[in-house]
């Protein structure tokens, strides 16, 4: 009795991703309105180890189930919202994250996304970063196994490039390079 009532403890969401999920059932409802954006985009993680947390826990727990839905629909935000987005996923990539593997696979889709769309907000992100935070950043939009058909990636070297960020979109191709060696 006691193994059972421990395990079914175990699947009872925490606060928080019972909160995030309150929230994302809300702004499913309600896309347009911009209190339930910024009730779910408050509540949504903001670090690695809070998205990992909810999104991505070892036991499979928490929201990982639907997780790319959670995350997916940071695509759909208004306008006066992808800011805050963009800050969100450099905020948790930025100490180092796995470009793979369900959330995390959509949260990479969620920022070649945005950095496709808004190059010069992207630029003055990673240029906050100190050097080792803005590789992490950069590596985790570079971890695709695919990059041939990954055409957002040479969109964003293309758009750096344009911006006359040639150092940055030097270190784009750079972290392609190292991807593309590595073994999958």
């Amino acid at each position: 009795f006691l193994a059972c009532t421990a395990a079914a403890k175990d699947t009872v969401p925490s606060d928080s991703a019972r909160k995030v999920k309150a929230a994302f059932l809300t702004l499913q409802s309600s896309s347009n309105d911009l209190k339930a954006w910024e009730e779910y985009l408050g509540l949504f993680p903001k670090t690695k180890s809070e998205f990992k947390r909810i999104f991505d826990p070892v036991d499979f727990s928490e929201l990982y189930k639907n997780s790319h839905e959670y995350i997916f629909i940071l695509n759909t935000a208004p306008e006066i919202k992808k800011r805050t987005i963009f800050e969100m996923v450099v905020s948790i990539t930025k100490g180092g994250a796995p470009g793979c593997c369900d959330a995390w696979s959509a949260l990479h889709s969620v920022a070649a996304t945005y950095a496709v769309e808004d190059a010069p907000i992207f630029v003055a992100l990673l240029k906050r970063l100190n050097s080792s935070e803005r590789k992490h950043v950069i590596r985790f939009i570079a971890d695709k196994e695919n990059h041939r058909a990954f055409e957002q990636y040479q969109i964003i070297i293309n758009k750096l490039k344009e911006l006359n960020e040639k150092e940055m979109a030097k270190e784009f191709e750079d972290a392609r390079t190292l991807r593309m060696r590595a073994k999958h």
